[in-house]
C-alpha cells in the first residue's frame, strides 16, 4: 500500500469513530454562554461560582435540569430567550420550591416573562456608557438584603440597555441605577425568581474588574441556593448558528457520515493513478513549410515525383503564356514562345533539365526539389525582367 493510500485509511477511520461517538462531533457553540473564554463569554463567573458554592454543573439537552436535587438554574443572556410554553415550564418548575436567575442579554435586552409577571424594556442612554458613575447608595441597598459583609463603598461601572419592570405588587428591586430598576427579585410559589436588566456584569470582561465578581455573585446568592446550582446551556446550543455542528447530531449523524464516507471513496478512486508518472512531451517547433514537406513525403512514397514537375511546368507555362508543343505523350515548350524568358543558357538549361525529367517514370526526391527550386529561379529571373 502506498503512503498516500494510508491517509484516506486514516481519515475513513476518523469518520467512523465519529459516527460511533468514539470522537467528539464538531458543534457550535455561542460566544457568550459559559464554556466561551470571549469577552462576552460567562466562563469566569462559572468557575468563580464553583469555588464558592459546593455544587454547581452545567445543564443542556433539556430546558430543566434532570437533576431532581438542582435548587437554582441560572440563565445569563441565553442567545434565544425561551418562548411562551417554556417560560411556562419555568415557571411550573420554579413554583415547587426552586429558583431561577435570569439576566436578558446586554445587546438585546427586550424579553417578556410573561408567567413570572416581569419583563424587560429598553433603557435611557444613560446606563450604556461604560463611565457611569458608582452605585453608593443603589449598590448598600441591594447588599442590605443580601448580608452585611458586603463593601458599601464599592464603585461599580454598571453597563445595561435595560431595565426591568412588573406591575406585580410582591416585587423587591434590589439593584437600581440612577432611578432605573436593574435587578428584581419576585418570589413565586415556594420559589423565586431573581431578573436582571443586563448580563454585563456576569461577563468575562467584567469580572476582570475588581469587586464586579462579588457584585455578580452576590446577584446570584439573593436566589438562596440550597442545593445543586445549574447553568443553562440549552438556550445558546439552540440559538447559536450549527450549520455544521446540526448535521452530526442524532437525526442526521448517520446520513452525514455516510455521505463523507461515500465521498472519501471516490475521491480516493479519482486520485490514484495507475503506472508511474509520464513526463509531458515537449512539443517541437512547427515548421512554416510543414504542410509541403507532408506532400512531398507522401508523393515520394507513391513514386509520383514527376507528377510535380508536370504541375509546375504547367503552371510555368500558363503564367508566361507558353505553348506545348511535341509529340503524343512527349512534354515540350515552344521554342518560338521563350521569348519571355531570361535567354541565358543556364536558364535554357534549366527548362530542358525539367521537361526531361518530367518525362521520367521515376525520381528521387532530392532530385524533384532541385529540379522545383531550378524553375523557381527562372521564374523570378522572368518576373525581375518583365518589369
Amino acid at each position: 500500500m502506498r503512503q498516500n493510500d494510508w491517509l484516506w485509511v486514516g481519515a475513513l477511520l476518523m469518520l467512523v469513530a465519529v459516527g460511533y461517538g468514539l470522537l467528539p462531533a464538531p458543534e457550535a457553540r455561542a460566544p457568550i454562554d459559559s464554556f466561551s473564554e470571549d469577552s462576552a463569554g460567562k466562563k469566569a463567573f462559572f468557575l468563580l461560582t464553583q469555588e464558592l458554592l459546593e455544587r454547581v454543573e452545567r445543564s443542556s439537552g433539556s430546558l430543566i435540569p434532570v437533576d431532581e436535587a438542582a435548587d437554582v438554574l441560572v440563565m445569563l443572556g441565553p442567545a434565544r430567550y425561551p418562548d411562551r410554553a417554556q417560560w411556562q415550564t419555568l415557571h411550573d418548575w420554579v413554583a415547587r420550591g426552586r429558583a431561577l436567575v435570569f439576566a436578558a442579554r446586554h445587546q438585546d435586552p427586550a424579553v417578556a416573562l410573561e408567567p413570572f409577571g416581569i419583563r424587560v424594556v429598553p433603557a435611557t442612554a444613560a446606563l450604556l456608557e461604560p463611565t457611569n458613575p458608582p452605585l453608593e447608595n443603589e449598590a448598600s441597598g441591594f447588599v442590605t438584603d443580601l448580608g452585611a459583609d458586603f463593601d458599601t463603598d464599592l464603585e461599580v461601572d454598571w453597563i445595561s440597555a435595560g431595565e426591568v419592570r412588573s406591575e406585580a405588587s410582591d416585587v423587591s428591586v434590589t439593584l437600581s441605577v440612577d432611578g432605573s430598576p436593574q435587578v428584581m427579585w419576585r418570589p413565586i410559589g415556594d420559589g423565586v425568581v431573581v431578573v436582571v436588566a443586563s448580563d454585563y456584569i456576569f461577563t468575562n470582561r467584567s469580572l476582570a474588574t475588581e469587586g464586579h465578581g462579588l457584585l455578580a455573585f452576590r446577584i446570584l446568592e439573593s436566589a438562596s441556593p440550597q442545593g445543586s446550582v445549574y447553568f443553562d446551556e440549552e438556550m445558546n446550543e439552540g440559538g447559536a448558528p450549527r450549520v455544521v455542528g446540526i448535521l452530526f447530531e442524532s437525526p442526521f449523524r448517520v446520513v452525514t457520515i455516510q455521505f463523507l464516507v461515500i465521498t472519501l471513496l471516490f475521491a480516493w478512486m479519482a486520485g490514484r493513478r495507475f503506472g508511474p508518472l509520464l513526463r509531458a512531451a515537449r512539443s517541437a517547433r512547427r515548421s512554416l513549410v510543414e504542410h509541403a514537406e507532408a506532400l512531398g513525403s507522401l508523393h515520394f512514397k507513391v513514386g509520383s515525383g514527376p507528377k510535380l514537375i508536370v504541375v509546375y511546368l504547367e503552371f510555368f507555362r500558363q503564367d508566361f503564356g507558353l505553348r506545348l508543343s511535341g509529340r503524343e505523350h512527349h512534354l515540350e515548350l515552344d521554342k518560338h514562345a521563350l521569348s519571355p524568358l531570361p535567354e541565358d543558357a543556364k536558364s535554357a538549361a534549366a527548362i530542358d533539365q525539367a521537361v526531361r525529367a518530367a518525362r521520367s517514370p521515376s525520381l528521387e526526391r532530392g532530385r524533384v526539389a532541385h529540379i522545383l527550386r531550378s524553375l523557381a529561379e527562372v521564374r523570378r529571373k522572368a518576373t525581375m525582367r518583365s518589369h
